[in-house]
């Protein structure tokens, strides 16, 4: 019984080697996902904040191209008498 002693103690040792092991390898693997995040993390701050448009500009913008359509059409839709199928002239031309 005394030769199985030893036995008992490196099979221990070799389980509580292999936990070590196991124990050393994640928290690897969590350093380098903690240092993977980190670098993501800084590329997105390191990227420009997306451009908000300005709402005057915006505006403005809506204005001209609506005065356009209305100089290519002659007139605002809502006060035009005739219709462009009926020849382009105006009401009483």
């Amino acid at each position: 019984m005394a030769a199985a002693v030893p036995y008992l103690l490196a099979a221990s040792v070799g389980v509580s080697g292999a936990t070590a092991i196991d124990a050393r390898n994640q928290r690897k693997k969590a350093e380098n996902q903690a240092r993977a995040d980190a670098q993501l993390l800084a590329d997105e701050r390191a990227k420009p904040p997306p451009a908000i448009p300005d709402p005057v500009e915006v505006t403005r913008g809506e204005r001209r191209r609506s005065i356009a359509a209305q100089m290519r059409r002659r007139g605002r839709a809502s006060t035009m008498l005739t219709d462009t199928d009926s020849g382009g002239t105006a009401l009483g031309a």
